[in-house]
């Protein structure tokens, strides 16, 4: 294991240690507010078209946040596992769409339809841990990574306000983020405008 991956792997560890003492209500809530945060985040409330997430249990609830993007009109796409490129992509979710656990354990919709990462114009990022310059802490397997590599669109990191970090282990093939919404505040790290020329 490389110097950075051993350094990534202890923050995971600390971040699960932590995880343990977020209870159900205050994951509920923070969903709660994390929605209202980013209904006043303007690349992301003006978005057409969004990436979303079905949250696992040590994730920000998303179900807030996907009622806030319905109720504004918005055009909404997950992760789902494509098969045949071995790797992730994003469907369309609609209310009504039903889901089943996918690869990863990761609920996934059941139909697909699939959508191009380049027609997203903002994306919702979940992590273990984000740092105050962006980047971002995942699971280890690089999918979020190697999706947004080329992605134009808007990318807003979500998690609890404790998994906040001063810096954060980074290698060259990571992605940062270009705002993080917590349930305690919204840091505003790069503009629409400055994401849209990283990303061509």
């Amino acid at each position: 294991m490389s110097g950075c991956a051993a350094e990534k792997a202890a923050v995971r560890e600390t971040m699960a240690r932590d995880d343990r003492r977020l209870s159900v209500a205050r994951r509920e809530e923070a969903g709660r507010a994390v929605a209202a945060a980013l209904a006043a985040l303007a690349p992301f409330a003006g978005a057409s078209v969004v990436g979303a997430y079905l949250a696992l249990p040590d994730e920000v609830p998303a179900a807030p946040a996907l009622a806030g993007c319905y109720a504004r009109g918005q055009r909404v796409c997950v992760p789902a596992f494509d098969e045949r490129q071995d790797t992730y992509g994003l469907v369309r979710l609609e209310p009504e769409t039903e889901t089943a656990a996918g690869k990863y354990g990761v609920a996934e919709p059941t139909r697909r339809e699939w959508v191009a990462i380049d027609a997203v114009d903002a994306i919702l990022v979940p992590g273990l841990a984000f740092d105050e310059k962006g980047a971002r802490l995942g699971r280890g397997a690089g999918h979020y990574d190697r999706m947004l590599a080329h992605a134009r669109a808007y990318k807003v990191g979500v998690t609890f306000e404790c998994r906040i970090v001063t810096q954060l282990p980074v290698d060259p093939h990571d992605v940062p983020v270009d705002a993080i919404v917590t349930e305690q505040r919204t840091r505003v790290l790069r503009s629409r405008t400055d994401s849209s020329d990283a990303g061509n």
